[in-house]
C-alpha cells in the first residue's frame, strides 16, 4: 500500500500560512503594546465633579492652556468665618488666580511683607514690586488682606541689629533706643505706604489685620520664660513685644486709620507648635502677662504646620487653651503633609484630618477671625517634599482634603463616596505582558498540534504493523519526518 501525506511536512517548514489562533495571538500582542504606549503617555481624566488624587509626577501648570476650574462648592460658602490663602504674584493672574477667587476670600503674603522685603540693598525703604501687585489684586476683587510680618528674627536685614560701622548692637541705652527707633520707623513706613497707596485702614483698605510678632517663643529649654533668644530679645528684652504692638496700633489704628474706623486692623501674636502643650504654656503665660501690662494686642495666632500623625484634637486643645481671655483667634498658617512616599490611600487620610480639623473650627466660629491655609496647591508649597500638604493638586483639582472640608455644608459627594478615576496604566501593563507571553507560547502550541496531527494520520495509514516506525518519524525534525514517509512509500511501492 503507497502511504500518501494530506499535507506535508515540508510545506509548512516552506513558509505557509499561520493557522488563525496564531494570527490574531499576534495581532493582539502589537494592539497591547500600542495600548500600553498610549495609556502611559495620557493622563487620567476626570470628571469636572471628580478629581484625580495627587501625585508626584503631577506635571508643572502650562501657563499657554491653564486647566479649567471644578465647579465645585466654594469653601468660603460652607463656614462662618473667613478663610485664607497664603499668595504671591504667581497667583494673581490665570487659572490659580480663578481658583483662589472660587474659594477663598482673604489673603495672605507668603513672604512679601516680610521685613526684608521692604528695602534694598543701602538700606533705604523701597518695598517691593510685589507688594503692590497683592494688594492690587486684593482691592480689585474684594479680598481681605492679612499682613505678614511686622517683627520678626528671620527674613529681616542685619543692620537692623548692628550700627553703622556694622558691629552688633549691645544691650546699652544708646544701641537699645536705636533698635526701637528702627522698629519704630519701619511699622510706620508700612502703614504710611498702605494707606497713601490704598486708602485709610477701615476706610477701604483691603488690609484688615497683621501679625505683629511673629514666632516669640522658644521651641524648648533656653530661657526660663520659654523666649526665643532672637536679636530682638537679646538687646531689648521682652519689652520688645510691648513696643511692636504699641507702634502698630498708633499707626494703623490711630494715625493712618479713617476716621470714626475704630480698630480696623485687628493686631495678632503668632507662633507655631500650639497644637504642643508645652510650648502652648509659655505662648499663652506672655500673652497674659502682655495684658496684664495693657499691650494693644486683639488676637492669638495659631500657624497648625502639622501631619497625620498629630491627632486633631491638638488642635482643638490649642483653641480651647488659648479661649476665654477677650481676644479673637487665627488659624494663621495651616497644612498637612501626608509623609512621602505618598498614596491614594494617604490622601484620603489627608481629606478625614481636613474634614476633622475644620469640625473643631466650626466649633468655635464665634471668636475665629479667620483660618487661612499656607499655599494654592501642593507645588507651592514650602513643605511639599513631605507629601502634598494642600488643598488642591499640582493641576488645580480638589483633592479629598477639599471634600473632607465641606462635607455635610455643600451637595458636594461625602468624603466616604469620593473615587477618583481609574488608573487604567497597571491594566494595560498587565494586558501586555499576557500577550508577550501568549506570543512567545503560540509557535510552541502550532508545532504541537502539527506533530500531533501527522501522528494520527501515519498510525491510522500504516496501522499496527509500522506504528513504531511511525512514532520513531514523530522524533525527527519536520524535514527530517518527511523524508521518512517517502522512504516507506518506496519500500512499500
Amino acid at each position: 500500500m503507497v502511504v500518501t501525506s494530506r499535507r506535508p511536512a515540508a510545506r509548512v517548514a516552506a513558509g505557509a500560512p499561520l493557522p488563525v489562533a496564531a494570527t490574531l495571538t499576534a495581532a493582539l500582542f502589537t494592539a497591547a503594546l500600542v495600548a500600553m504606549v498610549v495609556a502611559i503617555g495620557t493622563p487620567a481624566l476626570a470628571a469636572d465633579t471628580t478629581p484625580a488624587l495627587a501625585a508626584d509626577t503631577t506635571p508643572a501648570l502650562a501657563a499657554d492652556s491653564p486647566p479649567p476650574v471644578q465647579d465645585l462648592t466654594p469653601i468660603k460658602d460652607t463656614v462662618g468665618f473667613p478663610v485664607g490663602v497664603a499668595i504671591d504674584a504667581r497667583e494673581t493672574g490665570g487659572a490659580p488666580a480663578q481658583l483662589l477667587l472660587r474659594h477663598f476670600n482673604q489673603v495672605t503674603p507668603e513672604n512679601a511683607m516680610k521685613p526684608e522685603a521692604w528695602y534694598d540693598a543701602s538700606h533705604q525703604f523701597s518695598p517691593s514690586p510685589e507688594i503692590a501687585t497683592l494688594m492690587d489684586f486684593a482691592a480689585a476683587n474684594h479680598l481681605r488682606v492679612y499682613g505678614h510680618v511686622l517683627v520678626w528674627h528671620s527674613q529681616i536685614p542685619a543692620w537692623f541689629f548692628q550700627r553703622d560701622d556694622g558691629t552688633p548692637l549691645t544691650t546699652s541705652p544708646e544701641d537699645r533706643q536705636a533698635l526701637k527707633d528702627r522698629m519704630h520707623d519701619h511699622i510706620f513706613a508700612v502703614a504710611k505706604y498702605l494707606s497713601d497707596n490704598w486708602g485709610a485702614f477701615g476706610g477701604g483698605n483691603p488690609v484688615v489685620a497683621f501679625d505683629v510678632v511673629n514666632e516669640a517663643i522658644a521651641d524648648g529649654g533656653g530661657d526660663p520664660l520659654g523666649m526665643r533668644q532672637t536679636e530682638w530679645y537679646r538687646v531689648l528684652g521682652e519689652q520688645y513685644v510691648d513696643l511692636a504692638f504699641q507702634y502698630a496700633d498708633e499707626a494703623f489704628n490711630q494715625l493712618y486709620a479713617a476716621p470714626g474706623a475704630g480698630r480696623p486692623v485687628t493686631l495678632f501674636i503668632n507662633d507655631y507648635s500650639t497644637d504642643q502643650r508645652a510650648k502652648r504654656e509659655n505662648y499663652l503665660a506672655l500673652i497674659d502677662r502682655l495684658l496684664a501690662r495693657g499691650v494693644p494686642i486683639d488676637g492669638i495666632g495659631h500657624q497648625f504646620h502639622v501631619s497625620l500623625e498629630v491627632s486633631a484634637t491638638n488642635l482643638a486643645d490649642a483653641l480651647d487653651s488659648a479661649g476665654g481671655r477677650g481676644l479673637v483667634q487665627a488659624v494663621t498658617e495651616m497644612d498637612v503633609p501626608t509623609g512621602v512616599p505618598t498614596s491614594d490611600a494617604k490622601f484620603l487620610e489627608q481629606g478625614a484630618y481636613y474634614r476633622d480639623a475644620f469640625l473643631i473650627f466650626r466649633d468655635h466660629a464665634k471668636e475665629m477671625f479667620s483660618v487661612t491655609v499656607w499655599g494654592l496647591y501642593d507645588a507651592r508649597s514650602w513643605r511639599d517634599s513631605q507629601g502634598g500638604p494642600l488643598i488642591f493638586d499640582d493641576a488645580l483639582r480638589a483633592k479629598p482634603a477639599y471634600y473632607g472640608i465641606v462635607e455635610g455644608h455643600s451637595d458636594e459627594a461625602r468624603l466616604a463616596e469620593y473615587s477618583g478615576p481609574r488608573n487604567w496604566t497597571p491594566y494595560w501593563i498587565a494586558l501586555g505582558i499576557v500577550a508577550f507571553a501568549a506570543a512567545m507560547e503560540a509557535p510552541r502550541l502550532v508545532r504541537s498540534r502539527r506533530r500531533a496531527a501527522r501522528r494520527r494520520r501515519l498510525l491510522a495509514t500504516n496501522g499496527d504493523a509500522t506504528r513504531e516506525g511511525a512514532v520513531d518519524a514523530l522524533s525527527s525534525p519536520l524535514a527530517a519526518t518527511s523524508s521518512r514517509a517517502r522512504g516507506l512509500r518506496r519500500r512499500r511501492g
